[in-house]
């Protein structure tokens, strides 16, 4: 594990940051049709699609940067999450299963090593365009996890480890 002094202090705060929201969402949305519960599982699909805009939009302001183009493991939730909450039921039993997979992935890692995920975000959080995209866009990515369990979106299975 690699936490720097920063990851230290501003990884907790984040994730009791999302705790809260997910519990806060939970409580709202008991009861709640999974229409009404997927609202913000898909404001989450619209979030990582308008941000992803915005940074290769940024990206191209200057000399662009080739590492910046989405071909990285994490570009794949613009194409999974979105296919998992926008577009119907159908596409939903088979892409939710998969985002959610590939979201305890992404958070356990950056979790366990944060500066192998995100870099030096936490440090710079606030200062620089692209290290504030990656924490808040990993952190989406986060919530969304938790999200989908605490709301009880996603009901795996075993067709869905073929």
């Amino acid at each position: 594990m690699s936490y720097s002094e920063y990851d230290k202090r501003i990884l907790p705060l984040a994730l009791l940051i999302i705790v809260i929201i997910a519990i806060l969402l939970t409580l709202l949305l008991r009861g709640r049709s999974e229409r009404i519960r997927r609202i913000p599982t898909s404001a989450i699909a619209v979030l990582l699609i308008i941000m992803e805009i915005a940074k290769q939009k940024w990206n191209t302001l200057g000399e662009i940067n080739y590492y910046l183009l989405p071909f990285h493991y994490c570009s794949l939730f613009l194409l999974v999450i979105p296919l998992a909450e926008l577009f119907g039921s159908k596409l939903s039993r088979i892409f939710r299963p998969i985002a959610l997979s590939m979201s305890f992935i992404v958070t356990g890692a950056m979790y366990i090593s944060p500066q192998g995920i995100i870099t030096t975000s936490c440090k710079d959080f606030g200062f620089y365009f692209y290290e504030t995209h990656t924490f808040i866009f990993h952190h989406l990515i986060a919530l969304y996890f938790i999200l989908v369990i605490s709301l009880h979106l996603c009901k795996p299975r075993i067709t869905d480890a073929l």
